[in-house]
């Protein structure tokens, strides 16, 4: 209850506020009362707070003469006695928690990891070096690979560690150091053997150069990010450092789906050894990006065979080594992405050539070429949108091909007899939108041997294009943008048109020149439109697979046409799909066949190559028989379908199924167990 002090006296008042726990009832005592309560309560006061002092004294002089080791010890021993330490021992050594180590090393020494317990370490070598990884502590089996990067071996023999891996998982995890020094080699193919099998995780490096000196194979649909690799002297097979989807080599189609799944982006690749050494070969529809290739042969090579959907996006090509094309695009490829290709020459521009197109490329769009160098283009059906030209040994070769050429600018001192443009095979070519541009201030003999266009055999427009130099004392009669030998009599398809071409600037005037446009070498005459005489047979064969010979059986599904002198070329229309297409100059009797994957489109027989892709030549008869199927499924290097019976023909592949779709028959199918032409093949159980 809460006092009224103005009711009390001066010296209550103050009890009050110093003592209130003396007495509860001031009204009942006098001051003199009040005061011996308080002269009783300091007086007892005192003689607790001596009590205390003696007491603090008497411990600190018990801890001044205590022995804690002994103590310790005592303890100890007390605790073995009653077999409670040994107790706790075991329970720590038998925890299934996380434990947590520095590095590999460390983890691998441990006497604390049981089955079904996990580890984490915060390196592989040393802490923090980029290696920290999580694994699971289990029993060993027999299936087990240990490669001390994905299971690791432990102290206890009967226990390994597996990786249990993030996404994206980090290269270091697998032992690999990218000092530029240390031979990386085996840890990385490692991370690549790893990755094959997990294709949902990304594989980065750290941006540090990893030294090499041996092959590495990635399988497809594998991603790989900021890896920097650098090839030393050393063994590599054929001379590549990388071979992507190596085991996938199909003898027929080769196709992998979904399209650009697996990537390799953000990379470096450099060789340092002396030698001719190639990067990548190709054998999947992956996407290539954003890479940088510095002193190869062959930086970039695609498999010579069927290989659709790939993307090659940001490529940069340095300092080029060698003969070969830096960048080789091979046969067959559909759905195939190339975009903003920088293709620099070497130093002294002693290896030109750059990039090689070949072989019934269809439909493909190049965009954004930058190129020191040399392009060669052969049997193929593609557009180039945006090129840009440079150097002495700059050219674009073009043969037996479907070519559109749009916006495009050349720049470089030209050299005697040599051209910008070769075109030859009877192809069909449309430059469109180009500046010829030259600083040929050091060359006054620029004769019409020295044009950008030579035309040897084709079709050829040219148009909305224009020469300039900065030479005033050339001869305007010598400033002619294409030159043809091909005469007045032709016997092919071939013609040579100009359209809005002809504006040329000669100093810095501007004018139109008699010869600007194009001159014969002949004749001065331009050439005409004309195709072979003769009547043509054709038959169209659908195919499943080529290396097979997976397909329709010899009379099914074939047609007959015929092109006859002074038409236009036979207009063939086909749907999706694969082709075999025969043509010969009696019914039934075909000496010449291609082999076509093509989208709903139209195509042109003139002779020599029927929608860009070259006749070849066979034995004349009728059409080959190839072996019935239907429903195929493929399953990376292999395939699965129904059939009737056995191949006889065809190359095939070990483990390759047949369902026998025969209901009079008991036989289930046939299992092919050894590879080979038509292989070996045993019935299934």
């Amino acid at each position: 209850m809460e006092k009224n002090y103005k009711k009390l006296c001066p010296f209550k008042g103050w009890v009050l506020e110093n003592f209130p726990f003396i007495e509860a009832d001031f009204d009942a005592i006098t001051n003199y009362e009040l005061l011996c309560k308080i002269v009783e309560y300091l007086n007892k006061t005192s003689s607790q707070f001596n009590d205390m002092i003696d007491n603090i004294n008497y411990l600190n002089d018990w801890f001044n003469s205590l022995n804690l080791q002994d103590e310790v010890n005592n303890k100890l021993d007390e605790m073995v006695e009653s077999g409670q330490l040994q107790e706790i021992i075991a329970e720590y050594l038998n925890a299934n928690a996380l434990w947590c180590f520095d590095t590999v090393e460390e983890m691998k020494e441990a006497l604390n990891l049981i089955d079904g317990s996990f580890a984490k370490t915060l390196g592989y070598f040393e802490k923090n070096d980029g290696g920290m990884s999580t694994y699971k502590i289990r029993k060993v089996t027999n299936e087990d690979i240990i490669d001390e990067a994905s299971i690791i071996s432990l102290n206890d023999n009967t226990l390994v560690a597996e990786l249990i891996p993030t996404n994206p998982l980090n290269i270091k995890v697998f032992g690999v150091k990218e000092d530029d020094s240390t031979d990386d080699s085996d840890n990385i193919q490692k991370a690549f053997d790893y990755i094959g099998n997990h294709l949902n995780i990304e594989l980065i490096g750290n941006r540090s150069f990893a030294k090499i000196t041996k092959t590495l194979k990635l399988k497809v649909y594998s991603k790989i990010n900021q890896l920097w690799i650098k090839a030393y002297s050393g063994s590599y097979s054929n001379s590549y450092v990388l071979y992507v989807n190596a085991n996938s080599i199909l003898n027929g189609w080769q196709v992998s789906y979904p399209l650009y799944e697996g990537y390799i982006k953000n990379c470096k690749f450099t060789n340092v050894t002396d030698t001719d050494l190639n990067c990548i070969y190709n054998y999947s529809n992956s996407e290539f990006s954003d890479i940088i290739f510095n002193n190869f042969n062959k930086a970039f090579n695609s498999y010579d065979g069927y290989l659709d959907g790939y993307k090659l996006q940001r490529i940069t090509n340095q300092e080029p080594r060698g003969s070969d094309y830096c960048i080789h695009l091979g046969y067959l490829g559909d759905q195939v992405v190339i975009d903003s290709l920088h293709l620099l020459s070497a130093t002294n521009e002693s290896y030109p050539n750059q990039l090689n197109i070949a072989g019934g490329h269809n439909g493909i769009i190049l965009n954004n070429i930058i190129v020191h160098g040399v392009i060669n283009i052969v049997g193929s059906n593609i557009t180039i949108n945006n090129i840009h030209q440079e150097g002495t040994k700059s050219k674009i070769v073009i043969d037996n091909s479907i070519i559109k050429l749009s916006n495009g600018f050349v720049y470089h001192n030209l050299v005697a007899n040599e051209h910008n443009f070769d075109i030859k095979g009877g192809s069909r070519v449309i430059i469109e939108n180009f500046k010829f541009n030259y600083n040929l201030n050091n060359l006054t003999d620029l004769s019409l041997d020295d044009v950008d266009i030579n035309i040897t055999s084709g079709d050829v427009d040219v148009i909305n294009c224009y020469k300039r130099t900065l030479t005033p004392d050339i001869a305007e009669n010598n400033l002619a943008i294409a030159k043809t030998n091909l005469g007045l009599t032709l016997n092919e398809n071939q013609h040579y048109s100009t359209t809005n071409t002809k504006l040329l600037t000669l100093g810095a005037n501007q004018t139109n020149v008699a010869h600007g446009l194009y001159y014969n070498a002949s004749s001065g005459s331009r050439a005409t439109w004309k195709l072979p005489s003769g009547t043509y047979y054709y038959k169209i064969q659908p195919v499943g697979d080529f290396g097979r010979m997976l397909g329709y059986v010899n009379n099914v599904s074939t047609i007959s046409p015929t092109l006859t002198n002074g038409s236009n070329g036979w207009l063939l229309s086909l749907d999706p799909g694969m082709y075999r297409i025969y043509r010969g100059t009696t019914s039934g009797s075909y000496d010449k066949y291609v082999d076509i994957c093509v989208a709903s489109r139209s195509m042109i027989d003139d002779g020599n190559c029927i929608g860009g892709y070259l006749w070849q030549t066979r034995v004349a008869g009728d059409s080959d028989i190839f072996t019935g199927f239907s429903h195929a499924t493929y399953n990376g290097d292999n395939i699965t379908f129904l059939s009737s019976s056995l191949p006889s023909i065809g190359t095939w592949n070990r483990g390759d199924v047949i369902y026998n779709n025969n209901s009079s028959s008991t036989t289930k199918g046939w299992i092919c167990i050894v590879s080979g032409t038509p292989g070996t093949w045993k019935e299934l159980e």
